[in-house]
């Protein structure tokens, strides 16, 4: 069963606009968004805090590629 099945009881598939828009009202005390489109963390707020953790956590176990010699 699909996410947006469980949600919303619907199967329609949401379109990418759709989506950002319900994140963005989801989170609005979350972040702000400058004129010029640089979007900033509340770094103030403890869910933003407590997420951008859970975020890096998950990444603790990236190892990276060694670099391919150029020719």
């Amino acid at each position: 069963m699909s996410v947006a099945h469980k949600l919303y009881g619907t199967t329609a598939m949401f379109s990418s606009k759709e989506r950002l828009t319900k994140a963005l009202k989801d989170n609005r005390n979350n972040y702000t968004i400058s004129r010029d489109g640089y979007v900033s963390l509340n770094m103030n707020n403890a869910d933003v805090v407590k997420a951008l953790e859970e975020q890096i956590k998950k990444m603790a176990n990236i190892q990276e590629e060694p670099q391919r010699q150029r020719n």
